[in-house]
């Protein structure tokens, strides 16, 4: 799971402090200890945190599977052009409303791409 959050981080173009947030805000310390991988972090890793990470790997292979890598880091990044209709979140790129800082934020993504597979 934390490979992938990697490979989302680095193709999303994530800052420290967006990766964080889209983890779900965990402290500096314990944050750069799941990006080393030490064991007493990854096994202690909360539920909700956990499954900001499944939506969040899910919102990812779901879009590479419909596009491009390219096309993917563009989709989830752009603010949506307005002649093709408005997203549940407003005119805000799906990364800025998953950044939030919620989870129901990052689901609402997930449920959208969804609707659209």
């Amino acid at each position: 799971m934390l490979k992938v959050f990697e490979c989302v981080s680095r193709e999303w173009r994530l800052s420290t402090s967006d990766a964080r947030r889209l983890m779900g805000k965990p402290g500096i310390s314990r944050f750069m200890k799941l990006k080393r991988r030490v064991p007493s972090a990854i096994h202690t890793v909360a539920e909700r945190d956990l499954m900001s990470l499944i939506y969040i790997s899910m919102v990812y292979f779901d879009l590479n599977s419909m596009f491009s890598r390219e096309n993917a880091q563009a989709w989830v990044c752009n603010v949506p052009d307005s002649r093709f209709g408005t997203r549940p979140w407003g005119p805000i790129s799906p990364l800025q409303h998953m950044l939030s800082g919620s989870r129901e934020s990052i689901i609402e993504v997930y449920q959208y791409i969804q609707g659209i597979v």
